[in-house]
């Protein structure tokens, strides 16, 4: 055989060897790749609530974490952290700054898309990695059981004849005020918004007789109001399961709704892997008996939504914060 010859042979087979050395390694680059995927958590994973311990998005969130763990629906724990202030821009804005290695998410309500809207933060909803929707609340407009308003009717009637002269219960710039003024704008009326506080403040005043209506949620209606109440209205696109006899603004007429969802997010460039491995284990977390009856105790109605149902769940709400956030911090600026 001829050297030449020779010599093209072991260049083929060694051609060859490196041909499949190269497949071999992109196989294992691959499944290497593929196993970091699969074991996403490897570590704890951390939660910000931007809310006081004990309060409402508090509450949720440790309902989760504990169908989380009581489940093993994930391999690592989940620790749920309180970052108070400034109406949880301040937890919100170390989320929006945290590394985005998939192990730091966030539990916010619209209150980050009303502070937003009002110009309050210099960042929003669309500098983080959007991963669910979870249950939803809505308020019920109450009047004491001895009011002169004995309808929905009544109330708007008054509002539009003697304007401002209806004391409005509130905690002027956030969500019970924008739901007095998206009232406003749907029917005509003119209140007077007081500054209260919460829900627990609003009952107290109710039935001091200092205030003459105010939003709260459907849980402090029943539980703190004790029957002293009547219910005019409930913001929610239909009747809620736990008071079906209260009617909605939309039965009556009134183009009103208005929705407080609880919204989780992540850091800007979280993996998609933790974005859709987190989602997967709210959504089964959600659907555990543990987590229906809790949230079925609060008032609260599990409505669970992901991906690009979440993103066009998201814009929506902010384009029907946004005006009202503005008139809302601009009437709160007024009063200082």
């Amino acid at each position: 055989m001829k050297k030449s010859n020779l010599n093209f042979m072991r260049l083929t087979k060694f051609g060859s060897m490196i041909g499949k050395a190269a497949i071999a390694g992109a196989i294992a680059v691959t499944a290497a790749a593929g196993a970091a995927q699969a074991e996403w958590p490897v570590k704890p994973i951390k939660l910000v609530v931007p809310f006081g311990a004990g309060g409402g998005s508090d509450t949720s969130a440790r309902i989760y974490q504990k169908a989380i763990q009581d489940n093993k629906i994930l391999s690592q724990p989940l620790t749920v952290i309180n970052v108070p202030g400034a109406g949880g821009s301040i937890g919100a804005r170390q989320v929006k700054d945290a590394k985005a290695d998939g192990y730091t998410f966030l539990l916010i309500h619209v209150a980050l898309l009303s502070r937003q809207a009002a110009g309050l933060i210099d960042f929003g909803y669309q500098d983080f990695e959007l991963i669910a929707g979870t249950e939803v609340n809505n308020s019920v407009l109450a009047v004491p059981a001895n009011s002169r308003f004995k309808t929905l009717a009544d109330l708007v009637g008054e509002g539009k004849s003697s304007p401002n002269k209806i004391v409005f219960g509130v905690n002027l710039g956030a969500n019970k005020h924008m739901e007095g003024i998206l009232l406003e704008q749907k029917s005509g009326s003119k209140f007077r918004f007081a500054q209260i506080g919460g829900d627990a403040k609003n009952v107290a005043a109710l039935k001091g007789g200092i205030i003459d209506v105010a939003p709260l949620s459907v849980g402090s209606f029943k539980s703190l109001g004790g029957g002293s109440f009547r219910a005019l209205a409930i913001y929610a696109p239909k009747r809620h399961p736990n008071a079906k006899d209260i009617p909605t603004f939309v039965e009556q007429g009134y183009d009103v709704t208005y929705t407080v969802q609880n919204f989780w997010f992540a850091p800007k460039g979280t993996p998609k892997e933790a974005i859709n491995g987190f989602a997967a284990a709210l959504k089964k977390a959600s659907e555990t008996s543990y987590a229906k009856t809790s949230f079925a105790k609060r008032n609260s109605t599990t409505q669970y939504v992901a991906g690009d149902a979440f993103a066009k769940l998201v814009s929506s709400t902010y384009k029907q914060i946004e005006p009202l956030a503005q008139i809302a911090a601009k009437a709160k600026k007024k009063k200082k």
